[in-house]
């Protein structure tokens, strides 16, 4: 888990949680990405989040939302659904 606004490591990746939405705010930053982007499940809600993520490493490397996961307070893990995320990615 990484602490918002707090930077932490992992691997080569320094990371920074910059900014979370939620509920019906992020459903709208989905919906207005593509309109091939489903709603939610009933039950269920998108989490939006926007970070810094810097190589600190030699080597090139490339990163997107399937390197990423959620918790929710019961510590069940949701990773990325394939939506088409807003720009910036």
């Amino acid at each position: 888990p990484v602490a918002f606004q707090a930077e932490a490591a992992a691997g080569p990746w320094r990371l920074t949680v910059l900014e979370v939405v939620t509920g019906d705010d992020a459903a709208a930053l989905v919906a207005g990405a593509s309109e091939f982007n489903e709603s939610p499940a009933d039950g269920a809600m998108y989490v939006a989040v926007r970070l810094r993520a810097q190589n600190a490493g030699g080597a090139e490397l490339g990163i997107d939302g399937n390197d990423f996961a959620v918790a929710d307070a019961s510590g069940n893990v949701r990773r990325f659904v394939g939506a088409i995320p807003p720009d910036p990615a």
